[in-house]
């Protein structure tokens, strides 16, 4: 699913809801939307082994059942690790990410070092565009950034989330 892009897996995921006969809750008005939430939405080209959809429902229904149901009607490559019912209305919001990063070989000799002075930095600040013809915004990224390690050509990066903001991998 790593192709798929975030509006695209919102659809296959409604769709499998719908084939496994979930009562869905939908938006009110013209053209109503499934009540359903992927809080970490991935960029296209990003494979992801853990994401989080939230999906309101009409009515409660028994856990163990709605996994059963889902768990048939999702494609290939598409597995259901948990389902957990949420007490309250309230999106939950990802507290930080894991992300890994295979590294030409190259690029792996010269990045060792330059992870130290990450860390040891006080500051990291980038330019971020947000669109053609208008200024850019310089964000210091240096507090997302909890780790980064380096074993041979993986680059692990464990990046916080505050304030439903975070840096990009």
């Amino acid at each position: 699913l790593r192709f798929i892009s975030h509006h695209d897996e919102l659809r296959m995921l409604a769709r499998a809801l719908t084939r496994a006969g979930w009562p869905i809750a939908y938006s009110q008005g013209f053209n109503p939307q499934p009540r359903l939430t992927l809080p970490l939405p991935r960029s296209v080209g990003v494979a992801s082994a853990c994401e989080w959809a939230v999906v309101e429902l009409n009515e409660a229904q028994a856990v163990e059942k709605l996994r059963e149901s889902l768990a048939a009607t999702l494609p290939t490559g598409c597995d259901l690790q948990h389902l957990v019912a949420l007490a309250t209305r309230a999106t939950p919001h990802p507290r930080r990410a894991l992300y890994t990063v295979e590294l030409e070989p190259e690029h792996a000799t010269h990045l060792g070092p330059r992870l130290a002075e990450v860390l040891a930095a006080k500051t990291l600040t980038i330019e971020r565009s947000s669109a053609p013809g208008k200024p850019s915004r310089t964000i210091d990224i240096r507090p997302y950034i909890e780790t980064l390690t380096l074993e041979g050509r993986t680059l692990s990066m464990r990046l916080a989330f505050m304030a439903q903001r975070t840096a990009r991998p």
